[in-house]
C-alpha cells in the first residue's frame, strides 16, 4: 500500500472511492469482494491513513437473515444481563430483546454490585497465594512466631522457632527459645519475673551468637514490636509519651524525632539489612547519608483478614468492603506459647485454603446463580 495515491483531506478523495465504513451506509450497503485491492488512501486521524476501494471491487451485501438479527439482538440483550446474577439493567430486558436505547449495557457483563464481589473474591484468593508464598519461605529459612500478652506492655512473652527439613516447615514441633514472666519499666519483679532489660539482654546474646537471620511472624503488623518495647526497658507508656510531646513542642521533625526504634538499633539480629539513604537534610542544603534499617517480620493478621473476608461493619454493601482485622488472634487460649503453635497453624491453613471462610464474605452473602464460571476456579 505504499504506492498508492494518498490523499490529505477528504475533499481531494475523487468520488468512486469508499472506505469500508462508507460501503456499509450506501443504499443497498455493499461489502469488499473477496481479494480486494484497495486503489488509494486518505488521511483521516492524525498519521493514519484509511483505505479506500472503487465499486468494482465491491458486491451488494446481502441482508441479514432472521437468524442474523435474532443472534444480534441476544448478543446486545446479553450485555445489560449480568452474568453471574442475572440482574437486568432494565426491566424488560430478556435474552432475546434489548433495553430501550439511552441505556448503559454492564461493564464486562457484570452488575456494579458483582464486579465488587468479585474483586472482593479475587483479593481473598490473593492473600490465599501470598500466605503460600510466604510459607513456601519460611520452608526455606525457618520461623520464629513472637508471641506476647500485651504488645505494647508485655507481662509474658514467649519466642517459639520452628525448624525445616527438606524445604518444609515442622509446625508441630516449636522449640520454646523464650518464656519470660517480665516486670512493666519502674516495677520490682516479683518471683518469676524479669525486667524488660535483663529479657532483651537474654535473647540478644542468644540470637548474636547465630549466623543465620531468622524470620520473625506474629499477629499483628510488625511482629517485632514486642522486642521493641523491651529494648525500651526504661520507658514505659507514659514516658513514651512524653517523649513524643516534648518532640512536638520542639518541633522537631523526620528523623530528628524520638522513635522507639532508636533503642532497638544496637540489635542487629531484628534488622534484615542497613540501607544508606540519600537525603538533602543538612544545614546548607547539601545531600547527608542516613542509615535507616527494615525490620524482617511477617503478620499472619492482614493474610487472614482478606482470607477470611468478614466486613469490617456491619454494612453487607460490598462496594465499601474493608475485611475486619481482628486484634485477637482467632481460637486464641490467651496462653503465649499454645498461641504460637496456633498462629503458624493458622498461617497453613490459610496457605493451603482449609481454614473456614466468614459467612458474611461478599461472596457468600451474594452468591452467583447456578453455572456461573467467572474464570478463578469458583
Amino acid at each position: 500500500m505504499t504506492d498508492l495515491p494518498r490523499y490529505t483531506t477528504w475533499d481531494a478523495v475523487p468520488g468512486g472511492l469508499y472506505t469500508k465504513t462508507q460501503l456499509g451506509r450506501l443504499d443497498p450497503p455493499r461489502k469488499l469482494a473477496k481479494g480486494a485491492q484497495p486503489t488509494a488512501r486518505v488521511l483521516y486521524h492524525g498519521n493514519k491513513y484509511a483505505a479506500l476501494y472503487g465499486l468494482d471491487a465491491t458486491v451488494v451485501k446481502e441482508p441479514p437473515t432472521e437468524a442474523q438479527l435474532a443472534s444480534v439482538r441476544r448478543a446486545t440483550a446479553a450485555r445489560h444481563i449480568c452474568k453471574r446474577c442475572d440482574a437486568r439493567t432494565h426491566p424488560v430486558v430478556t435474552p432475546d430483546n434489548p433495553p430501550p436505547s439511552g441505556v448503559d449495557p454492564y461493564d464486562g457483563r457484570l452488575c456494579a454490585r458483582c464486579h465488587d464481589v468479585v474483586r472482593i473474591h479475587q483479593q481473598h484468593g490473593d492473600y490465599q497465594r501470598r500466605a503460600k508464598n510466604l510459607m513456601d519461605e519460611l520452608a526455606e529459612r525457618g520461623a520464629i512466631v513472637v508471641q506476647a500478652d500485651d504488645r505494647a506492655a508485655p507481662r509474658r512473652l514467649a519466642l517459639v522457632e520452628f525448624f525445616t527439613d527438606s524445604a518444609s516447615l515442622h509446625l508441630g514441633g516449636g522449640r520454646v527459645l523464650a518464656d519470660f514472666d517480665l516486670a512493666p519499666p519502674g516495677v520490682e519483679p516479683e518471683a518469676r519475673e524479669i525486667t524488660y532489660l535483663e529479657a532483651i539482654g537474654r535473647l540478644d546474646r542468644m540470637f548474636r551468637s547465630r549466623e543465620d537471620v531468622p524470620v520473625f511472624v506474629g499477629w499483628e503488623q510488625n511482629a517485632l514490636w514486642p522486642l521493641v518495647m523491651l529494648a525500651n526497658h526504661d520507658m514505659d507508656r507514659a514516658a513514651q509519651k512524653a517523649r513524643h510531646e516534648a518532640d512536638n513542642e520542639a518541633g522537631r521533625r523526620g528523623h530528628e524525632r524520638w522513635s522507639p526504634y532508636t533503642a532497638a538499633e544496637p540489635y542487629t539480629w531484628m534488622q534484615q539489612q542497613w540501607n544508606p539513604v540519600q537525603e538533602a537534610t543538612g544545614p546548607d542544603g547539601t545531600p547527608q547519608t542516613v542509615q535507616t534499617c527494615r525490620l524482617l517480620s511477617a503478620d499472619v493478621r492482614i493474610y487472614w483478614a482478606h482470607y477470611h473476608a468478614e466486613p469490617s461493619s456491619t454494612d453487607d454493601d460490598p462496594r465499601y468492603f474493608h475485611p475486619r482485622r481482628p486484634e485477637t488472634m482467632p481460637r486464641a487460649t490467651g496462653d503465649v506459647v499454645v498461641d504460637a503453635h496456633l498462629l503458624m497453624e493458622i498461617l497453613a491453613a490459610v496457605a493451603d485454603g482449609t481454614e473456614p471462610v466468614s459467612p458474611r464474605a461478599p461472596w457468600k452473602v451474594f452468591p452467583p446463580q447456578p453455572g456461573y464460571v467467572d474464570g478463578s476456579g469458583r
